[in-house]
Parts: C-alpha cells; sequence; structure tokens
C-alpha cells in the first residue's frame, strides 16, 4: 500500500511543501531515512524541477502535510555520472 510522506526545501522554497508516496512508510521512517531522503532528492529532480537548484540541498521531511516539525533533516548532494559521444571528424575519415 502506498502512502505519503511530505518534504520541504526550506533554502530554496520554503513555502512549498512536497508530497512523496511510499511504499510501507512506516517502515521506511523507522529504518532508513537516508534512503527517503535520496527518494525525496529524486522527487524534486524529476517533477520540481531539480535540475534548476543548485546542490546540495536540505530537505527536511515531514511525516505529515499539517507537521510543524520535521523528522528528519539532510543535505543531499547529486552525484553526476558523465555520459560521453563522439563522431568522427571529417579531416580524419581518410586514417
Amino acid at each position: 500500500m502506498s502512502e505519503r510522506i511530505f518534504y520541504t526545501l526550506p533554502r530554496e522554497c520554503s513555502k512549498s511543501r512536497y508530497e512523496l508516496n511510499l511504499n510501507d512508510k512506516q517502515a521506511w521512517l523507522e529504518s532508513d531515512l537516508d534512503f527517503v531522503s535520496n527518494q525525496c532528492a529524486q522527487d524534486y529532480w524529476d517533477n520540481h524541477d531539480g535540475w534548476e537548484s543548485t546542490w546540495p540541498l536540505e530537505i527536511s521531511i515531514f511525516e505529515t502535510e499539517t507537521a510543524e516539525a520535521p523528522i528528519a533533516t539532510y543535505i543531499v548532494d547529486m552525484e553526476m555520472e558523465p555520459s560521453f559521444s563522439s563522431s568522427v571528424k571529417a579531416e580524419s575519415k581518410e586514417h
């Protein structure tokens, strides 16, 4: 069953609270908040223009939409995997 958690990015947009669906929310919140914070970061990147932000970002996790205090706050960095492509330069085709 999918359940919701909520997160904010205090330095980016402190007034926005984003929603994220998690399977077995309680198990994740009790055992692996690192995973939850990474899922929040991925959701922000994919669905809320996160690629426009300067990383690392501070992410605060809330159990409910109206909770005043976060369960935890994480600093999440983004790791880039470079991808390269090449094409033969016209002058070098004779080699």
